[in-house]
């Protein structure tokens, strides 16, 4: 077998794609099944009538894969929570939220309710096992650094008793100031701090702590 070099805009069609993650499956599935017969050495031509692929189709999926490769290890995958605490990430400019998750993969869908943009991942959210599959939309990279941004605010809310101007401005200090026109207003971000934060108490004369009734101010 005689992989030639392919050029960087090879691409595949939405059905290519579907058939080459099919045989890929395939393959994945009935190597395990050999593994777990030592005794069982094949040909690669024996291979490819086990697995019931030709070998153009092999070459497609190696070379999907080889493609595959090259795009994870360009792209890295950010990792932020919602508002409700639900795992979130993007990869290459889109945004996605968890659908369902199993025991050996994560399942993600796109942020937009109007797209169906699916996204697999290991359960750490380190890997992209599958996808991305198309969008129906542009991306969207200047959104991200916004999720980031409420999810340290989130963070720093919940673990931290910081007041919430001090927090605001240790994390708006990173924020990239090309992406300013999708900052959400001030307000917005102090809402997001005062949800992570249970409702304080009173004492028995119905008095907040001394230490509530501090200000950002001293």
């Amino acid at each position: 077998m005689i992989l030639e070099p392919f050029s960087d805009d090879e691409k595949f069609t939405k059905k290519e794609r579907e058939e080459i993650s099919k045989n890929s499956q395939n393959v994945i599935e009935e190597l395990g099944k050999i593994s777990k017969d030592t005794d069982n050495s094949l040909t690669f031509e024996e291979f490819l009538e086990h697995v019931n692929i030709n070998e153009e189709e092999y070459i497609k999926m190696i070379r999907s894969e080889f493609k595959k490769s090259e795009v994870m290890s360009t792209q890295a995958i950010k990792k932020f929570k919602t508002e409700k605490g639900k795992d979130m990430l993007s990869y290459e400019g889109y945004i996605y939220t968890l659908e369902r998750k199993t025991d050996v993969k994560l399942i993600f869908r796109c942020q937009r309710r109007d797209c169906k943009g699916r996204c697999h991942t290991n359960p750490t959210m380190d890997t992209i096992l599958s996808g991305p599959t198309e969008h129906c939309h542009a991306p969207t990279p200047d959104l991200v650094p916004v999720f980031e941004l409420k999810s340290k605010i989130k963070a720093r809310a919940a673990e931290t008793e910081e007041f919430p101007s001090t927090i605001l401005h240790s994390v708006m200090r990173s924020f990239p100031l090309d992406a300013a026109g999708q900052l959400p207003q001030g307000d917005t971000l102090l809402r997001t701090i005062r949800r992570q934060r249970p409702a304080p108490s009173t004492n028995n004369d119905n008095q907040l702590p001394d230490n509530l009734k501090q200000t950002d101010r001293g």
